[in-house]
């Protein structure tokens, strides 16, 4: 009865109005808790006279002893169930700023990915257009490699993270281009444990700091292009390295938020994902050439399946 009357007369619709509907009640319900009462007290005096020799001043004294708490049974019980409502509504605004808060990461990810994509294509058509002045069959065949290579991304449209044989296959094909573009100046080298081809990563995390690397991380001495890609299980981490024999560059130099659209979005993903789980460190080589290290906390992706060890 106490709900259907709360949802009845609400009172945050009509607080002055329902307030005294409400209070109405609460002084309907003492007066029928007062005459129960006096009835009860009416009949226990009855059979029971030597504990009330006087039954009126009985049932005077209930009257005085029992009126605060009667005028307090309608009020508390409605307290109660107001009191259950805010927790509940407490609860539903707490689940809908966390999916709020989420839909928004996701959308400011969806935006990230979405500029990588197009810097990506531009810089290989830019490529490709170069080689196709100087030689068509090296043009012809990065096309096909081109498109291979969009084909798989395509099938990955709206997803955020992806298991890293996955991200290791089409870092694959688009450094099928690059060997098509730098031919024998340029050599990557796989030194992947197995066991972290399962691992889960951000979507399109290596290609464009790979595509840094060979792009800034030429030896200068003969212009070769030496990139090593690694990764292991530190602890609970899961470690990507990218290496080149370049001039490498000094901690104090680089500024990694002013660098390009891929780097620069590349960190913001990392920030959005994983927020302070995660490392993102750039240093000087021992024997030369620059280092990029990612930690990201280590997961099984959900959709990966066993692979078999494999190691270029």
């Amino acid at each position: 009865v106490v709900i259907w009357l709360c949802q009845r007369f609400p009172l945050a619709q009509a607080p002055v109005k329902h307030g005294l509907v409400h209070s109405g009640i609460t002084i309907g319900v003492a007066i029928a808790h007062l005459f129960v009462f006096r009835d009860v007290t009416w009949l226990f005096c009855s059979y029971c006279p030597d504990a009330f020799p006087n039954v009126y001043a009985a049932i005077g004294s209930f009257f005085s002893n029992q009126m605060l708490p009667a005028l307090c049974i309608y009020p508390t019980m409605l307290g109660s169930h107001y009191a259950v409502l805010f927790w509940h509504s407490s609860r539903e605004r707490d689940r809908q700023t966390r999916r709020l808060q989420d839909a928004l990461q996701r959308a400011e990810l969806r935006s990230l990915n979405a500029q990588i994509n197009p810097h990506f294509l531009f810089n290989a058509l830019q490529m490709i257009s170069a080689l196709v002045h100087n030689d068509a069959n090296r043009a012809d065949q990065a096309i096909v490699q081109l498109s291979n290579l969009l084909r798989l991304t395509l099938r990955q449209t709206d997803v955020e993270v992806i298991a890293l044989e996955q991200e290791l296959a089409m870092l694959k094909l688009y450094l099928d281009i690059m060997q098509t573009r730098f031919e024998n100046t340029l050599q990557i080298t796989f030194d992947i444990e197995p066991k972290t081809l399962n691992a889960e990563v951000p979507y399109l995390l290596m290609q464009p700091l790979v595509e840094n690397a060979i792009e800034y991380g030429a030896n200068p001495v003969d212009d070769s292009r030496n990139i090593r890609i690694s990764a292991a299980i530190s602890g609970r981490k899961l470690q990507l390295d990218i290496a080149d024999n370049g001039r490498g560059f000094s901690l104090e130099e680089a500024n990694w938020q002013d660098a390009g659209v891929g780097i620069s979005n590349t960190i913001k993903r990392l920030e959005q994902l994983y927020g302070t789980r995660h490392q993102f460190r750039i240093s000087d080589g021992i024997a030369g050439g620059a280092n990029v290290t990612i930690l990201i906390p280590f997961r099984i992706h959900k959709d990966a399946a066993a692979v078999n060890p494999s190691k270029e």
